[in-house]
């Protein structure tokens, strides 16, 4: 099985036996990969832009080596790191899915969810964990796992919340002291441009005053 992430999603051919097979496979999601990321504005499309360039890459790249879509058999999850609104390390995986429209409303709620703010992104990772999924025939294991309840999700996002608080109150402080550094910096710098306005205005009377004196 081969694996490539892109654009916040992750993508994975079928599990094959032949060593051969999956370097073949392999080449094929890399070449993938960089025919996405190298789309002119790829970080601004839409969904279903992005949905358009990912299928066309994977239907142009399979023609190249010979193979068809359904021998690569992709299949998708969201991949979205969270740091920023958890305070600490973590990475927020969706489930597998066959159906990569799927995995980019997710990925799209996910990603406005971090720019928002915790409470928007918590709900599209509660939203995210209850969705069904579309898993391959051959799937097994925890590619089958059910989707979460509506209290196992929301225990699940509240645990992680939780987990972060003191990386998010240490990071809170630290942006406190840094802003205060900043306050205390632009204090120094309009005190010091006040004195030299003060001194310039000093200069200037006096040599008003020894020219009024010569005349």
């Amino acid at each position: 099985q081969s694996v490539v992430n892109f654009c916040n999603v992750r993508m994975t051919t079928r599990c094959v036996t032949s060593v051969e097979r999956a370097i073949e496979f392999h080449t094929v999601l890399v070449a993938i990969k960089h025919m996405v990321v190298e789309n002119e504005h790829v970080a601004d499309k839409t969904q279903d832009d992005l949905h358009a360039c990912v299928s066309g890459a994977v239907e142009a790249c399979c023609a190249e080596a010979g193979i068809s879509s359904s021998d690569l058999a992709p299949s998708y999850r969201v991949v979205v790191y969270a740091s920023v609104v958890l305070g600490g390390e973590k990475v927020v995986y969706g489930r597998y899915t066959l159906e990569l429209r799927e995995v980019l409303q997710q990925r799209d709620r996910l990603l406005a969810g971090k720019r928002a703010g915790w409470p928007v992104f918590r709900e599209a990772w509660i939203q995210m964990l209850q969705s069904p999924i579309t898993p391959r025939e051959t799937s097994w294991g925890n590619a089958l796992s059910k989707p979460k309840s509506e209290a196992e999700a929301v225990a699940l996002v509240e645990a992680a919340w939780t987990h972060f608080r003191g990386a998010r109150e240490q990071r809170d402080a630290r942006l406190q002291r840094a802003a205060l550094r900043r306050e205390q910096h632009e204090a120094r710098r309009e005190a010091r441009l006040l004195r030299q306005a003060v001194k310039t205005r000093d200069l200037a009377e006096r040599r008003r005053g020894r020219l009024a004196r010569a005349v």
